[in-house]
């Protein structure tokens, strides 16, 4: 069960991430890309402590 959430979790994620940075890309005044790229960028950054303690956790299901 633990496999299932994770992807889940993983998978809303992604789908988030998507779909900001393309919200981001045609909200920008010039230069669409660059602005998809930075918010995918920081978002990665931000995103990536917070998958890596969620792995490093027990799992409290089982």
């Amino acid at each position: 069960m633990a496999d299932a959430m994770w992807f889940l979790a993983t998978a809303y994620r992604i789908a988030f991430q998507v779909a900001g940075c393309y919200i981001a890309a045609r909200l920008a005044p010039v230069r669409p890309m660059e602005h998809a790229l930075g918010l995918g960028g920081a978002g990665f950054i931000w995103g990536d402590p917070q998958n890596r303690s969620q792995i490093e956790r027990a799992n409290p299901w089982s």
